[in-house]
């Protein structure tokens, strides 16, 4: 199955278990209603095939616009079948790059090498309380 973007509510209930099995990376920034509601909104797009899914979003800086695979879930080998529409989407939306987030050591993965991803940076977050 050949990954395409969220066309009918049954695609959307086959992807909802994936989604909630990647939800911890994001830390706490969403839950599974939260998620869903941008989805419905057009604010993320859902990317799905048969045993993966991938949430972008297209983030508009002051000079460069770049579509942010913001929540990614599945098999490699299959998610490496998003890499063409996926890029064929960011290219008519306008952007000049495609950037996510990924756990340590994936950018070094040869395969994504192959396909032009390269690690640019290490993100590093602190968990702190807001007293007020």
């Amino acid at each position: 199955m050949t990954a395409k973007q969220l066309e009918t509510k049954e695609e959307m209930e086959r992807a909802l278990p994936m989604i909630v099995d990647a939800m911890d990376v994001l830390g706490g920034t969403h839950e599974l209603p939260d998620l869903i509601q941008l989805i419905m909104n057009g604010d993320l797009t859902l990317w799905i095939s048969k045993k993966s899914f991938m949430l972008t979003e297209v983030v508009e800086y002051p000079r460069l616009k770049e579509l942010n695979m913001f929540l990614v879930g599945g098999n490699l080998e299959e998610l490496l079948e998003y890499d063409d529409p996926v890029t064929e989407y960011a290219i008519g939306q306008g952007c000049a790059r495609i950037e996510g987030h990924a756990r340590p050591g994936f950018g070094r993965n040869r395969t994504m090498r192959a396909i032009g991803f390269v690690p640019r940076q290490t993100v590093v977050s602190k968990e702190i309380r807001c007293h007020g």
